[in-house]
């Protein structure tokens, strides 16, 4: 791909994880609940290390109609890393004192 509007890092992110690109929310949270705890652990550590230029990206869309596919596709990515962090590090229970 050679569109000038999506950060090399972004692509690079996008080649690596594009299964996690499910845009219906629904699905993306049962493939995230069903994978791997290695695999998920591997795009959390990949989402961890994304570069300022891809945040920014994200941060500064396009007009909807001049926004590439690929945003859309990053951003599903980086809901099913966040998804991910809840199943690999959850939250403790709080505990109600009567």
């Amino acid at each position: 791909m050679t569109d000038d509007r999506i950060p090399p890092e972004a692509l690079a992110y996008l080649d690596e994880f594009r299964a996690w690109a499910i845009g219906d929310d629904f699905d993306r949270e049962e493939a995230v609940a069903h994978a791997d705890k290695s695999e998920l652990q591997r795009l959390v550590d990949a989402y961890d290390a994304l570069s300022e230029e891809v945040w920014d990206w994200l941060d500064n869309p396009r007009a909807p109609e001049d926004t590439p596919q690929e945003y859309y596709d990053v951003t599903d990515i980086t809901k099913a890393a966040e998804s991910a962090k809840g199943i690999l590090e959850p939250r403790p229970r709080r505990i109600k004192r009567g």
